[in-house]
C-alpha cells in the first residue's frame, strides 16, 4: 500500500503587513500620550506611594502655591472671589469634581479653608492630587 504523498507548502510569514500595524500603534499612542492636560500653576506636590486609579479629563483645579495664593485653574483669585467664580465654572460641568493641587509647605487649615469654599460653591467630589512616589 502506498503512502499519499506529501505536499510540501511554501510557509513563510508576511512582515510588512505586521510592521504596518506595529508601526500605526506607536504613532496612535505617541499621539494620545501628547495630549494629556497639564495644569500650570507651579506647586511642589506631596508625595504619595500609591499609584493613581485613574486620570481626571480637563478638572477644575484649585492650587494653593507656598505663598499661600490660591489659583482656580490657573487665575489668581481672592478667597472671598473663590466661591462665586467657582459655582460659575461648576455650572458648565456635569461632575462637579474639583482637584486641589496644594504646594507641601502649606498648613492644612489654609486647605481645608479653601476645600470648606469649593464645597460651599457646589462642589460634590474634593479631591488631593499628588505626584507618584518613585522609590
Amino acid at each position: 500500500m502506498k503512502s499519499p504523498r506529501r505536499r510540501n507548502y511554501l510557509t513563510s510569514i508576511e512582515s510588512t503587513a505586521l510592521t504596518d500595524i506595529v508601526f500605526l500603534l506607536l504613532i496612535y499612542f505617541m499621539l494620545t500620550s501628547s495630549f494629556v492636560n497639564q495644569v500650570g500653576v507651579n506647586v511642589d506636590l506631596p508625595d504619595m506611594k500609591k499609584p493613581p486609579i485613574n486620570k481626571i479629563q480637563n478638572p477644575i483645579s484649585i492650587s494653593v502655591n507656598g505663598d499661600m495664593q490660591v489659583f482656580l485653574n490657573e487665575e489668581l483669585v481672592l478667597d472671598e472671589e473663590l466661591v462665586s467664580k467657582l459655582t460659575a465654572k461648576l455650572a458648565t460641568v456635569e461632575d462637579k469634581m474639583v482637584v486641589f493641587r496644594p504646594d507641601k509647605s502649606i498648613k492644612v487649615e489654609k486647605l481645608i479653608t479653601v476645600m470648606d469654599l469649593a464645597s460651599m460653591a457646589g462642589a460634590t467630589k474634593l479631591v488631593v492630587a499628588t505626584k507618584a512616589f518613585e522609590d
